[in-house]
C-alpha cells in the first residue's frame, strides 16, 4: 500500500516506499497495492520513497541489528518517505499542491465544527451540573461576558 494524490481533472499520482540491497537493486517495492510485510533474511537494507516516474536520490538505512520485517513502519513512511515524495510531485506540477491544501483545509474545518460541537455540549453539560459563566470563561480563556455571548444557546438547549 502507497499514498495517492488524486486530482480533479488529471492524472492521480502514486507514491510507495522500496526496499533496496546494498547494490542499490531493488528487491522489494509497494508498487500496486502489493505488500512488503513479509519477513527476510536481511536481503534489503535501504529503504527510499518512489513514484513511478521517479525515486527518491536519499537512501535510508535500515537499522542495524534490525530483524522484523523488511517494510517501514507506518509512522516512518508518513513522516520520512511520504514527505520525500510529495515535495517530488509538488515540484512538479505545483498546481496540485494547491489542491491537496485546499483539501487539508476542508477536512480540517469539518474537524473543527465538529470540536466545536463537542464543546457546546460540553458547555451544556457544564450549565445544567451547576457551572456559572464565569467558571466557563474562564476555564475556556474568555470572560464570563464573551462565553455567555459565545455559547448562550448552548445554555438554552
Amino acid at each position: 500500500m502507497g499514498w495517492v494524490i488524486n486530482v480533479p481533472g488529471a492524472r492521480g499520482y502514486e507514491g510507495y516506499a522500496q526496499v533496496l540491497d546494498t547494490d542499490g537493486k531493488v528487491v522489494k517495492d509497494r508498487k500496486s497495492d502489493q505488500a512488503v510485510a513479509e519477513r527476510c533474511e536481511r536481503e534489503g537494507v535501504f529503504w527510499r520513497a518512489a513514484d513511478v516516474a521517479w525515486v527518491s536520490p536519499t537512501l535510508h538505512r535500515i537499522p542495524e541489528g534490525f530483524t522484523g520485517k523488511v517494510d517501514p513502519d507506518e509512522r516512518f513512511m508518513d513522516d520520512v518517505l511520504r514527505p520525500e515524495w510529495e515535495q517530488f510531485v509538488y515540484d512538479t506540477v505545483p498546481l496540485v499542491h494547491i489542491r491537496v491544501l485546499l483539501d487539508r483545509i476542508a477536512h480540517h474545518k469539518q474537524r473543527i465544527t465538529k470540536l466545536d460541537d463537542e464543546l457546546a455540549a460540553a458547555v451544556r453539560h457544564a450549565m445544567r451540573n451547576g457551572s456559572h459563566w464565569a467558571t466557563i470563561g474562564e476555564e475556556t480563556g474568555l470572560g464570563k461576558q464573551a462565553a455567555r455571548e459565545r455559547w448562550t444557546q448552548a445554555d438554552e438547549l
